[in-house]
Formats: C-alpha cells, structure tokens, sequence
C-alpha cells in the first residue's frame, strides 16, 4: 500500500464503561468520512488481564482505490505501532505503557480520568508530550510530578 498506514486505535475500558460503544462511534464516524475501518475487541478477565482492548484501525479509502488493492488491517495492536491510546483509568494507562502500546514517539494517550479525587500523578519517563486539557476536570488533583522526557505540553 505504499508508504501510508492506517490510524491505529486502542481504547482500553472496563465491563460497562462504554469502550465498545466509542469503539462503534468510532468505526461509524470514519466510516461516514470515507475510511475503510475494522475493530475487534480482546476481554480482559477481572483485575488479573486487566480491561478490554478495543483495537481500530481506519484506511483512507480513497487511496486504497488509488492503489487499486484493500489495506490489510490487523486485528491486535502491535507493541510500539498504535496511534492513540485511550485508557479510562490509570491502570489501563500503566498497562498499556508495560504492554509496549504507547511508543514516545508515535502514540497519544489519553488517560487521566476527569473528576478522580485526592491523589497525586507521575508521568513514566516513555512520556514526551503533554497535550492540553489532559487534567481537565481534575479538581481533587494534588499534585503532578513531570519527567525530563516531556519535551512539550499543550
């Protein structure tokens, strides 16, 4: 397919938060916009394995007509290779770092839930960019501790 690559997404939710139902909106909103999308979805089981893993990827379909041939799409994500991470708690986020998903120089993640009271945040050393709004909504935060990896925020 050339040089162009699919959007790669992980949306890692617990039962009942709603990641398969982002994961739909998802595949329907760049269905709508032109994309050939696909999403599988690999359970987690209780707190041992961790969330569900909804995993997207979205092809413009206008260049697979251009190159005459349909985009292969995986099925799992690839350590390193994902494009945006979104994880509904911490520990999803921490998992997805351990799990090699969020790659400093490729991936967004998006993590921090909004609201979380009376605690304090630490950014792996993997993290480089900060992007705005990440604590939004957090007003029971104490404090942030930023590594020197982080080369940009907002």
């Amino acid at each position: 397919m050339g040089t162009l690559e699919p959007i790669k997404i992980a949306i890692l939710a617990m039962g009942g938060e709603g990641g398969g139902v982002l994961a739909d909106w998802i595949v329907s909103l760049g269905e709508s916009q032109g994309y050939i999308a696909q999403t599988t979805s690999v359970p987690g089981v209780a707190q041992r394995t961790g969330a569900t893993i909804y995993y997207l990827e979205l092809f413009p379909e206008q260049e697979a007509h251009r190159v005459g041939m349909a985009p292969v799409l995986s099925l799992m994500p690839t350590p390193g290779d994902v494009d945006v991470v979104l994880a509904s708690e911490l520990m999803e986020a921490g998992r997805a770092v351990v799990r090699g998903l969020v790659s400093p120089h490729k991936t967004t993640l998006i993590a921090y839930p909004g609201g979380k009271a009376g605690s304090d945040y630490t950014f792996p050393a993997s993290v480089t960019n900060i992007e705005d709004g990440a604590f939004a909504f957090c007003t029971g935060l104490n404090s942030i501790s930023i590594p020197n990896s982080v080369t940009r925020i907002g």
